[in-house]
């Protein structure tokens, strides 16, 4: 006899990589407009972290954003002050602000910055942001606030 396990619960047993929960593509965004996205839409709690030179390790933001309804997430990635274009960086999304040695992102994300990803979770799930790249910044909103 087979058990049919949902997605939602082989990401939290453990058993499946973070790849497998969403696919995403990202998708280049004029500097521009990332700097109207990325300090325009600013709701009162959300997730947003800087990797900074002097750092000691990737930092990971302390306040969670919630999904949508739906589970939709919107992840902004740019460089520092939105300054520069061309840059590769990688981000990732973690269900908790403090991982364990266990726990592992839920995605892990990458492009040519300034670009933002679109990804789908569990609705109204509650999301955190780690930038990993050294001199950029990421931000994690409900995909309803961006559209």
């Amino acid at each position: 006899m087979t058990t049919k396990l949902s997605l939602a619960a082989l990401l939290v047993a453990g058993a499946i990589g973070a790849a497998s929960a969403v696919h995403a593509t990202p998708i280049p965004v004029p500097q521009d407009e990332m700097q109207e996205l990325y300090y325009g839409i600013n709701p009162p709690r959300h997730a947003e972290k800087a990797f900074q030179a002097g750092d000691a390790a990737p930092p990971i933001s302390a306040r969670p954003t919630q999904a949508d309804p739906s589970g939709g997430l919107t992840v902004l990635v740019t460089t520092l002050y939105n300054r520069d274009v061309g840059a590769r960086a990688e981000y990732a999304v973690w269900a908790t602000a403090t991982p364990g040695p266990n726990d592992r992102p839920v995605f892990i994300g990458s492009g040519v910055t300034p670009f933002l990803e679109d990804l789908q979770l569990t609705p109204s799930g509650q999301y955190f942001i780690q930038p990993r790249t050294v001199g950029t910044m990421a931000k994690l909103l409900p995909t309803d606030l961006t559209k």
